[in-house]
């Protein structure tokens, strides 16, 4: 694998991931320079709060919104009125809980690619130049 800057053809090279953990040397200043160009993107939170918060929302409106929504659906409010209440709001939580998994799902495809980016990343540390490299199959060892 050729390592060397496609601009200036320095062999004074090194990838993203040996900058960040502090294992390039060169010439290119600063060296909290060269880390916050070279930092690891981080994996999005759990999500659990969002869970959570999702999963308070919907007691709260299952018991509060249900006889509210039962009294507009049915101004009698028989049982039928009580579970349509119940119903749109089971639905409702259903549609946010759903709306939460799959915004955390896109973050997370979103953060593999950014790091699969970052450890096929490298940098010249003679002119500061940014490429990347083709990513190498494991099993050959090349």
């Amino acid at each position: 694998m050729n390592t060397n800057c496609p601009d200036c053809a320095s062999e004074n090279t090194s990838s993203f991931q040996m900058i960040y953990t502090g294992g390039a040397s060169g010439q290119t200043g600063n060296r909290n320079v060269l880390i916050q160009q070279t930092e690891r993107p981080f994996p999005p939170p759990d999500g659990s709060g969002t869970t959570i918060i999702i999963t308070i929302f919907v007691a709260i409106f299952l018991v509060a919104g249900s006889s509210v929504l039962a009294g507009i659906i049915d101004p009698k409010f028989t049982f039928v009125g009580s579970l349509a209440g119940v119903a749109i709001s089971v639905l409702l939580g259903i549609t946010l809980f759903a709306s939460a998994k799959r915004k955390y799902r896109n973050q997370i495809i979103q953060w593999q690619d950014s790091l699969l980016f970052w450890q096929n990343s490298w940098m010249c540390l003679d002119c500061s130049k940014h490429w990347q490299m083709e990513p190498q199959n494991e099993r050959s060892g090349r």
